[in-house]
């Protein structure tokens, strides 16, 4: 009775020791692609290290489960990490410490025993990204400083401690608003959807509608375009946050929005070469056809259906800018999508307050016809100057 007692307390000692251990692993997310022979080496190979300082690594492969790409994409804006020091493979090892690539294990291990020592920085990242784990430099990255290079004879422990922990300032954020407001304006030149307004105030005037009626679809129309276009821009916000290279897309964007900028300059001046910018001449049935109706609801059609058509028009700014928020992971993504759509539709906003005088409309319909060539070429201009901006921007960034 007395060996059979002894056995079951041994057992739950036992148990219960094991359970406190498991407990006071840490597990940590691991981002990695499994078609990466290297990368899988690597972590098997530190796996050991990260046992001994009680952290137990969660695989997760990204490129066969998108969920898990969506993952790293979002803790890699909430850790703010720079794109220039983000790899293929990731540990998310502590609150403010994150390994990119294939880092020494001996940098890895001096900074995980010596961890409680180090200044409270916001983030740092050690990033090496040759693909194999016998490298002897690294590179890294401190919250508020540039990236610097160290090898494995450097003392990363003095170098971390030399640095004074500095408050991040989401500059990129900031400094985005300027591109955000300049595009919008840029956008809200173009005559496309501006045309299409014009021409269904001047419509219901032919009809003997009243002002109020008028007003009334007038804004009915510009929800429309307003609504049509923040969706799309939360839609391309959504593809894009899938790619694991937004830059990637950024770029792509800003050189799509330069040829489109030369094509509105082209039609400045060679009009009568092919190729414009402008609604499908396959939708104009449908947009005369829901005017005709002469309807709040259908006024709010028209919007809709302009809003989508004239994206071919318009998208190129549209994609760059929604492309760009989206690499630099601002939170205030939402706020700066309003903004940029109650500035695309402002103008369109001011010409039905000019609806209430019918002479001054025509006046302004009159003025749009006339110049409609020189907002091509403004247009134009703007867009690529946009497109270089936004470029260079992107490089600065990263």
């Amino acid at each position: 009775m007395k060996k059979l007692l002894f056995t079951f307390i041994t057992i739950a000692f036992l148990s219960l020791s094991l359970s406190n251990n498991a407990y006071a692993q840490e597990s940590v997310a691991v981002f990695f692609n499994d078609a990466c022979t290297d990368c899988v080496t690597y972590i098997k190979e530190i796996t050991p290290l990260l046992s001994k300082y009680d952290i137990n690594p969660v695989l997760k492969d990204y490129i066969n489960k998108p969920s898990y790409r969506k993952e790293l994409n979002t803790l890699n804006k909430k850790y703010q990490i720079p794109y220039s020091v983000q790899d293929s493979l990731t540990f998310f090892l502590k609150q403010n410490l994150v390994i990119e690539g294939h880092v020494p294990q001996k940098v890895v291990e001096t900074l995980l025993k010596n961890y409680k020592e180090l200044p409270k920085h916001n983030l740092i990242v050690l990033f090496q990204p040759k693909m194999h784990s016998d490298a002897t430099d690294y590179q890294i990255y401190i919250s508020g400083y540039s990236t610097d290079k160290l090898t494995t004879s450097d003392d990363i422990l003095a170098y971390i401690k030399n640095k004074e922990p500095r408050v991040l300032q989401n500059s990129q954020s900031n400094n985005i608003l300027i591109p955000v407001i300049v595009g919008a304006v840029s956008n809200s030149l173009h005559p496309c959807a501006i045309a299409v307004l014009l021409l269904l105030l001047t419509f219901l005037y032919s009809i003997k509608k009243g002002k109020r009626t008028i007003i009334l679809m007038g804004f009915s129309y510009i929800i429309g375009v307003f609504l049509v276009y923040f969706l799309i821009g939360l839609g391309l916000l959504r593809a894009i946050s899938l790619s694991s290279e937004p830059f990637f897309v950024a770029k792509i964007a800003t050189v799509l929005l330069l040829f489109l900028g030369l094509i509105n300059i082209k039609d400045y001046f060679f009009p009568k070469l092919p190729i414009h910018l402008k609604i499908p001449d396959f939708t104009k049935g449908a947009i005369q056809s829901f005017m005709e109706k002469a309807s709040i609801p259908s006024a709010f059609i028209v919007g809709a259906l302009v809003g989508m058509c004239a994206f071919p028009c318009t998208g190129g700014i549209y994609t760059v800018i929604i492309s760009t928020l989206a690499a630099t992971a601002s939170i205030k993504f939402i706020i700066y999508l309003m903004l940029y759509n109650i500035v695309f539709v402002l103008p369109l906003i001011i010409v039905v307050f000019i609806a209430t005088n019918r002479n001054l409309l025509e006046k302004v319909e009159d003025m749009e016809h006339r110049n409609s060539r020189k907002l091509h070429l403004i247009t134009g201009i703007l867009m690529v100057a946009i497109a270089i901006s936004v470029y260079f921007w992107i490089r600065m960034y990263l």
